[in-house]
């Protein structure tokens, strides 16, 4: 499938409609229906094991705290009186630029 799966479901349907047609088309005890069988077995331990076969799964849950986030991110007063400061300091070397202009002539 070009497109990928929407879901464990349709990942695990497309699985089975192979091993169901393995053993419709296929001797009991060909090569194909023993295969067919071993990789349904693996297939189902890897799900198993990694809890993927369940029916209903669990729904993600987030847990934000903005608490957390709001107290390391600087108030409004904090970058206004940064900003102020400095505005007054390059306004105090500008002025400082200009008196040593003047009197270099």
């Amino acid at each position: 499938r070009a497109k990928g799966y929407s879901d464990i479901a349709e990942y695990t349907d497309e699985w089975q409609t192979l091993f169901n047609n393995a053993r419709t088309y296929n001797e009991e005890d060909s090569w194909v229906v023993v295969d067919a069988a071993a990789i349904e077995a693996e297939l189902n331990r890897l799900l198993e094991k990694n809890g993927l076969l369940e029916k209903k799964a669990k729904p993600l849950r987030i847990k934000l705290n903005l608490k957390s986030i709001m107290s390391k991110t600087p108030t409004k007063k904090g970058s206004n009186k940064s900003k102020k400061s400095n505005s007054s300091s390059s306004s105090r070397k500008k002025k400082k630029a200009r008196t040593s202009e003047e009197t270099s002539f």
